[in-house]
């Protein structure tokens, strides 16, 4: 589970997990470095949270333990120590679970009409009211309303036969580019395989323009704040695709007539 939102992250271990154990597999410690914020790693009780599971071993193994006080007590901990954002906080997680904190985590509200079971990795809130989230089975949500409320804009099943139509016609345009024929391979085994290739970022601009990025080199855009979205894989410089983890901030394009404009993604380079 990741919380964003603020200028940290708290990620949470599953059942019989740790703390370590997330910090080797998350990635996360990359990130922060890399976007500038916080990441704290805490270890449930006995490997565990009281999330609110029913059943004799898990009663008894939870019985007064109050993890919500504990995380609580961490973040007011870490805001004593650094200096965070207390506005709106977010945390995703697995089985399609979106909530959200307006008094920094002291009490959490389960967004409204999340329409998907799926485990979802990331956020991306470009104004306090339009947000999008990404996550596993190819699925981008977004909200309008500040992140009470959720509608799902794509889900693997839809982004493969997308892309398979987009470099078919890419490829009938351009017959002799390799590259438009590799894509098409790859969207066609996309839609075999149904929905199992994840997105692992989100990146808007604003409220229209921006980008989904995940595994085997998936890379969506969109220009009508998800109205649509289209692939834009080709334009990874890769000699094969590797899965999109993050993304850095690159230089504004040269102006006309300076330096020979390139096809790379700009302005944003995704890792």
């Amino acid at each position: 589970n990741t919380l964003a939102g603020m200028d940290g992250d708290d990620v949470l271990h599953g059942g019989g997990g740790t703390g370590r154990q997330m910090e080797r597999f998350g990635g996360f410690d990359e990130l922060a470095q890399a976007e500038g914020f916080l990441v704290a790693y805490p270890d449930g009780l006995n490997r565990g949270w009281n999330d609110g599971r029913r059943g004799e071993a898990i009663d008894e193994d939870r019985e007064g333990i109050d993890d919500g006080a504990f995380i609580v007590a961490m973040l007011d901990e870490i805001a004593a120590r650094h200096a965070v954002d207390p506005k709106r906080v977010f945390a995703t997680g697995i089985r399609g679970h979106i909530l959200y904190s307006d008094d920094f985590g002291q009490s959490w509200v389960q967004a409204e009409s999340v329409p998907v079971r799926s485990s979802l990795l990331d956020a991306a809130f470009p104004t306090p009211e339009q947000g999008w989230v990404v996550g596993h089975d190819g699925v981008v949500l977004h909200s309008s309303d500040g992140g009470k409320s959720w509608v799902k804009q794509l889900d693997g099943v839809r982004l493969a036969q997308i892309g398979l139509d987009h470099y078919r016609k890419k490829q009938e345009q351009e017959p002799d580019n390799e590259r438009f024929a590799f894509l098409v391979d790859e969207m066609t085994l996309a839609t075999e395989q149904a929905a199992d290739r994840p997105f692992f970022r989100v990146v808007m601009d604003d409220a229209r323009s921006g980008f989904a990025a995940g595994a085997y080199g998936l890379l969506f855009r969109t220009e009508d704040g998800g109205e649509s979205w289209f692939p834009v894989m080709e334009l990874l410089d890769l000699d094969q695709l590797v899965h999109l983890f993050d993304h850095a901030a690159l230089a504004p394009a040269p102006a006309a007539g300076d330096v020979a404009a390139t096809d790379a993604v700009a302005p944003q380079e995704f890792l």
